[in-house]
């Protein structure tokens, strides 16, 4: 059989690192615990989540009713990708350090390079960019 290669692009090759950290582990559990639709994919029930929501105090459930409202464990996960954390101080101290445009760009989710220049704007506070990402956010789920 003649395999034909009809790209003249040279192969490409990957490198895969895997990390653990706490910090990581910390934001996928909030991310399962606050995201419903994601919920029904894991190996635990639905009732072992309610269970340990109805365990937590109710400040801390307070604030995951806000992380489930306004999605901002992608944000954390989006922080996290900056760089590796040795622990959650350090984190913290890059959260409280770094400039807010900066930070708003990171939280940003990547659609795609043609969205590069509105999520740039979207980070300065451009409203117009803003609504272009949401709406091409949903037109792409």
């Amino acid at each position: 059989m003649d395999i034909l290669q009809l790209t003249s692009r040279k192969r490409e090759t990957y490198h895969v690192q895997l990390t653990y950290s706490l910090l990581w582990e910390s934001a996928l559990g909030i991310a399962a615990i606050t995201n419903s639709k994601l919920l029904q994919t894991l190996e635990r029930s639905e009732k072992y989540w309610d269970e340990i929501k109805n365990s937590i105090t109710d400040e801390l459930l307070a604030h995951l009713n806000f992380v489930e409202q306004n999605n901002t464990w992608k944000s954390l996960l989006q922080i996290l990708h900056q760089r590796k954390f040795a622990d959650l101080s350090e984190f913290t101290t890059y959260v409280n350090t770094i400039d807010e445009m900066e930070l708003r760009f990171i939280c940003l989710p990547f659609i795609g390079i043609d969205y590069q220049i509105y999520r740039e704007r979207a980070a300065q506070g451009e409203k117009s960019s803003v609504e272009k990402l949401v709406q091409a956010t949903a037109d792409n789920p």
